[in-house]
């Protein structure tokens, strides 16, 4: 049922919400539990596909020190190991 068929079901006009913008995972796990989706118009969604195959290639990529601080701070910000599983760190 598209979202002018859902406003217009059993003669009811309706507004249908929009859907708000969730930050983390968690919001959004949370946010599909709770809420009731009928309420909301779906139709602005856009399908996408991801890649969830088994990764076993490895890259060597140079980046300024600098960049490399960075990225290890916002990964000890976030709970998150240095290096990521399966890299080993060159400098």
């Amino acid at each position: 049922m598209h979202a002018k068929e859902i406003q217009h079901y059993e003669g009811k006009a309706k507004t249908l919400a929009k859907l708000p913008r969730l930050k983390t995972d968690n919001q959004a796990e949370r946010f599909v539990a709770d809420s009731d989706l009928t309420k909301f118009d779906l139709s602005v969604l856009k399908s996408t596909q991801f890649e969830f195959a088994p990764k076993g290639a490895r890259i060597n990529m140079r980046v300024p020190s600098d960049l490399l601080s960075a990225v290890k701070r916002a990964a000890q910000a976030r709970g998150e190991l240095w290096p990521p599983t399966g890299l080993t760190p060159t400098g």
